[in-house]
């Protein structure tokens, strides 16, 4: 449960870099690990997070 640390202090987890850095990979993967421990996830790229607070 170390990896999901951030989740018992109730904070998110924003990966920034150029594109190519290899973001997704370690995102994706505590996204699993979260999943495998019951927890509720969501994953946004940047783009798509932004067109959906444009729409609201």
């Amino acid at each position: 449960m170390f990896l999901l640390i951030f989740l018992k202090r109730q904070e998110n987890i924003v990966c920034v870099g150029s594109p190519g850095t290899e973001k997704t990979h370690p995102a994706i993967a505590l996204e699993r690990k979260a999943c495998s421990e019951g927890v509720s996830t969501k994953f946004f790229r940047v783009n798509n997070l932004v067109e959906q607070l444009e729409m609201h």
